[in-house]
Formats: structure tokens, C-alpha cells, sequence
């Protein structure tokens, strides 16, 4: 199936508008897939977590159209810019539930360092890691070696792991 007719840019709006059209919302269930043409299928660009290029992708659709969940599985292969090998999910059950996107992480599609929130900050000893810190990884001094401290704020105290 084409999603969209073209390989234009679409919003989460618009994708939303696209799947009505299709009876998406008139079934508990719904699915289809993205034909093979890349210039035949729309890349979604406003999710704030990747772009997702619908040609060979896995579209499913739970829920109504005001209460909906949206799986997107993308390909091994992309263009337009679209992440490859991601599940992409977005939820909306109306403007006061915080509607978004996220997109999973997975073993082909693994979560970078940075995502954590802080990397290559570095500490005098394995003590000077504040328990209310951002979650990050951390560089110390231990003992006249260096070691690695990934640190997991959880607000109510801290998980820290250590690599020497």
C-alpha cells in the first residue's frame, strides 16, 4: 500500500488525517504496511525523536480517533532520512494526556550515550557524584586509575555502576 502517494514531507496531523481516511479508527485493530516505493510513501518529520520513512514499514492502530495508540516498525533500509530498524509509538487520548512520539530502542537500534542526559563530565573520586545529579555517565579518578560511573537519578536516591 502507498502511504500518501509521494515521498513529501507529512506531519503527525496529517499521517493521523491519512489514516482516517483509510478506516483506520473504525476497528479496534488496523494495520498495513508500506509498499516498496520510496516515491510512493511520505516521511514523518515532526516527531521530536527521528524521522520515519513509511515505504516498508508496519503501520498499527489501536484505539479510536480520540483515543489512540500508533505503532510505526521501520525497515532495515531508508531514505528521505528515516530511522532503519526502529519501533516508533505514538499515543494521544486528547491534548490534556500529553500526546507524543517515542521511539524504542533495540539491539539494532541501540540507545547512544548522549541520550542519557550527560557524558564526559569529570569528577575528582567515585564520591564526588552527587545523588541528585543528572543521569549520565561520569569520568573518575579512583585510586590513581580512571573509572567510568553510569549513574541513574531516580529522585528518590541514585544507581551508580562502575567500570575500571
Amino acid at each position: 500500500m502507498d502511504i500518501g502517494g509521494d515521498s513529501q514531507v507529512w506531519t503527525t496531523a496529517q499521517f493521523i488525517s491519512w489514516l482516517e481516511s483509510q478506516g483506520a479508527f473504525n476497528h479496534p485493530y488496523w494495520m498495513c504496511k508500506g509498499s516498496w516505493a520510496y516515491a510512493n510513501n511520505k516521511v514523518i518529520t515532526d516527531t521530536g525523536c527521528g524521522n520515519i520513512c513509511l515505504a516498508g514499514a508496519v503501520v498499527e492502530v489501536t484505539g479510536t480517533r480520540g483515543a489512540m495508540t500508533i505503532r510505526v516498525t521501520t525497515p532495515g533500509t531508508s531514505s528521505g532520512g528515516g530511522i532503519t530498524n526502529a519501533q516508533f509509538t505514538y499515543i494521544n487520548h486528547g491534548d490534556a494526556y500529553a500526546p507524543g512520539w517515542r521511539r524504542d530502542y533495540n539491539t539494532k537500534n541501540q540507545q547512544p550515550a548522549f541520550a542519557l542526559g550527560q557524558t564526559g563530565s569529570r569528577v575528582a573520586n567515585d564520591k564526588a557524584v552527587g545523588w541528585n545529579w543528572n543521569s549520565g555517565v561520569y569520568d573518575a579518578d579512583i585510586k590513581g586509575a580512571t573509572a567510568l560511573i553510569l549513574h541513574f537519578n531516580k529522585n528518590t536516591g541514585s544507581c551508580e555502576v562502575y567500570w575500571q
